[in-house]
């Protein structure tokens, strides 16, 4: 996480969760980033924007600018927004594809059950049939 002056203020490489909690003092965009990889399937991302009307706040710095971090802030959370309802609408999907999956793998399941048992009834009438065929019949 970066502050407008561009000084880092917290690093946190390789963690696999973690929460961070900062107080803004000084007024303009702050930047932070996270990289997720390409096996984790959760990203979970509050970011909290309180207006504070004390009066270091407003000292701080000028309205334009604040006004800038609220605008940034709102597009973030617009778009993460959007990450969460795409990942809720992915597991929906997920839990049908599941659903179904299991109902193929039943009926393969029972049809080749099926199957064994119609193979082993053809296989033992075919057995009967070749004796009776070649079966030799005596004269008495």
């Amino acid at each position: 996480m970066k502050d407008p002056s561009n000084t880092q203020l917290q690093r946190d490489g390789g963690r696999t969760e973690g929460y961070y909690h900062y107080n803004a003092t000084e007024p303009g965009i702050h930047k932070y980033c996270f990289t997720n990889g390409p096996d984790v399937k959760t990203i979970s991302l509050y970011p909290h924007s309180y207006k504070d009307t004390s009066n270091d706040w407003k000292e701080a710095g000028n309205s334009v600018d604040t006004a800038k971090l609220d605008e940034e802030f709102y597009n973030l959370e617009g778009l993460v927004d959007q990450v969460s309802s795409i990942r809720q609408a992915l597991i929906s999907r997920s839990f049908t594809i599941d659903k179904a999956n299991r109902s193929i793998t039943s009926r393969v399941y029972w049809w080749s059950i099926f199957q064994g048992i119609l193979l082993v009834v053809v296989c033992g009438w075919q057995v009967v049939q070749i004796k009776k065929f070649f079966d030799t019949r005596r004269l008495v």
